[in-house]
């Protein structure tokens, strides 16, 4: 290779070094530092509520025997208090159903205070409704309710979350099953303000 060719490699190489060092540097924007103070940490939690796996064999009372419209079932729940309870930015309730029983059904949930009482909010009552089902014929519903900054004040005395299923007919022999699944999404500020 003549000194002339080696010459121009160099050449080409150095001036494209240039160019990239430049086109890095001018990409680069100045940095003020005192913008940390502005700096908001609010993580984003996630909790499952109620899952529920549903065949219509669950509506049968099993002391008597006899068809029961509707499926009642209450957990704990007093994330709303506390510590979290007042760091509170916001909240979403999720909830779905996915149906493959020939029939309807609608799902409620409603939160409680430490005497059973519903605390009355403004998205309440919170209830989805799904069609009729079959075996290969999957029906699915699902909504997402907003929970005001109004109702977080309210349901920090939230002790309990109730859930009730309701079946649209009289038939617990029905094969196919209802699934229930809901969770609160939470925003939160970990910063005193």
């Amino acid at each position: 290779m003549s000194p002339l060719m080696s010459l121009k490699k160099r050449t080409i190489r150095i001036a494209g070094f240039v160019l990239l060092l430049l086109g890095v540097m001018s990409c680069v924007k100045d940095v003020d530092f005192d913008q940390t103070d502005d700096v908001k940490l609010e993580p984003v939690y996630e909790l499952d509520f109620v899952y529920a796996r549903i065949t219509t064999p669950k509506f049968t009372n099993p002391n008597t025997g006899s068809f029961v419209q509707v499926l009642r079932d209450t957990l704990q729940d007093d994330f709303f208090s506390g510590d979290v309870g007042g760091k509170l930015l916001k909240a979403e309730l999720f909830v779905s159903l996915e149906n493959s029983i020939p029939v309807g059904f609608d799902a409620e949930l409603k939160f409680l205070d430490g005497n059973n009482v519903v605390i009355p909010i403004t998205t309440s009552p919170i209830i989805i409704s799904i069609p009729s089902g079959g075996i290969g014929n999957l029906q699915s519903s699902e909504r997402t309710y907003a929970i005001t900054l109004a109702d977080l004040k309210k349901l920090e005395s939230a002790k309990k979350i109730a859930s009730f299923v309701t079946i649209d007919g009289n038939d617990n022999d029905l094969g196919g099953e209802l699934i229930l699944k809901s969770k609160g999404i939470y925003y939160t500020s970990l910063l005193d303000e």
